[in-house]
C-alpha cells in the first residue's frame, strides 16, 4: 500500500484496561494495486468494545461508507456481538482495477446497501440477529455488448432471511428466491427460475 497518511491517536487507561482512539486519513493511495483518492476512518477501542463509527473510501465520484462495532468479553475476541452498516454511491465497474484485470470489458453501475447484527461463538457457527442487503447492477455490459440489469435483496423476517433475485441479463427473465434460518438450525433453501433465456 502506498499514499499519503495523516494519523492522530490517543492512548489511555492501564495495561489491563487500555483505551485508544485513532483517526486516520489516506490520500492519493494504492492498496493491492487498487487506486483510490481518499480514505477516512475513526476507530475507538477499549477492553470490551471495538467501534468504527466512520469509515469512508472515495475514488472520484464513487464512495463506500461503513460503520461497525464489536462488543466482546474482556480479553476475548472470539465471542461477542457484531453490528455493521455499509452503503455506497453508484460505482462504475470500469473504475475497479482488479475487476478489470479479472474480467476485461465489464462495465455498468453497481450500488450496495447492507446492515446486520450477529453473535460470534468460539468454535461454533455465527448466529445472525438481523441481516438486510440490497445489491443492484444497472446497465451491465461486456465488451460494449449490453447484458441488462440485476437486483438482489435480502431481508430478515423473524428468525429467517428471505433472498430475492431479479434480472434481465441476456434478455432473459431470471427470478430467484431463498431462505436462510438465522438461528443456524436449518439449511439454506433456494429456488431459481429462468424464462426466455437466449444465447448469443
Amino acid at each position: 500500500m502506498r499514499g499519503t497518511l495523516a494519523l492522530n491517536g490517543q492512548v489511555s487507561g492501564t495495561l489491563k484496561d487500555p483505551r485508544a482512539n485513532l483517526t486516520m486519513t489516506v490520500t492519493n493511495a494504492v492498496a493491492y494495486d487498487e487506486p483510490f483518492n481518499r480514505l477516512q476512518a475513526t476507530v475507538n477501542y477499549d477492553s470490551t468494545l471495538i467501534d468504527v463509527p466512520n469509515f469512508r473510501i472515495e475514488d472520484g465520484p464513487a464512495w463506500v461508507e461503513l460503520t461497525a462495532s464489536f462488543r466482546h468479553p474482556a480479553n476475548d475476541l472470539q465471542d461477542g456481538d457484531v453490528r455493521f452498516r455499509v452503503r455506497s454511491s453508484d460505482i462504475q465497474l470500469t473504475r475497479i482495477h482488479t475487476l478489470q484485470q479479472a474480467k476485461p470489458g465489464l462495465a455498468g453501475i453497481v450500488q450496495l446497501a447492507a446492515d446486520g447484527a450477529a453473535t460470534l461463538h468460539n468454535n461454533a457457527p455465527v448466529t445472525f440477529a438481523s441481516l438486510n442487503a440490497n445489491v443492484a447492477g444497472k446497465g451491465l455490459s461486456l465488451n460494449r455488448t449490453p447484458l441488462g440489469d440485476l437486483t438482489a435483496t435480502a431481508a430478515n423476517h423473524g428468525n429467517a432471511v428471505d433472498f430475492n433475485l431479479a434480472s434481465d441479463l441476456g434478455h432473459s427473465d431470471i427470478h430467484g428466491t431463498g431462505r436462510m434460518d438465522l438461528t443456524g438450525d436449518h439449511p439454506v433453501t433456494a429456488q431459481i427460475t429462468f424464462n426466455n433465456v437466449t444465447y448469443a
